[in-house]
């Protein structure tokens, strides 16, 4: 059986994408507006899994079915504003920005 050569996902990327919700400049889902960042950019998500401010409940059915309420923050990472760079790609320097 021979082997198969893939295509970096990147290779035909352009360095910006003006309908990317994470690249400078352009609005989110939220409607918020990203800045014109040159490094490491973050932000809280639009669509977080966790929430701040959630109210307290705890479901306990015989110890069978148990769940309780959790709050916190969930964060988006850029490392670089360009969109067509994979962390895997970037000199560590510019990571640690």
């Amino acid at each position: 059986m021979a082997g198969r050569s893939l295509r970096n996902r990147n290779a035909f990327a352009p360095v910006y994408d003006p309908d990317c919700y994470l690249c400078p400049g352009n609005k989110r889902a939220n409607g918020d507006i990203n800045p014109d960042y040159e490094s490491t950019y973050v932000f809280t998500n639009d669509f977080s899994a966790l929430l701040e401010e959630v109210p307290i409940i705890n479901f306990d059915k015989k110890n069978l079915l148990v769940s309780k309420s959790e709050k916190g923050i969930c964060r988006v990472v850029n490392f670089s504003p360009r969109h067509d760079l994979t962390l895997a790609e970037m000199n560590e320097n510019d990571i640690e920005k």
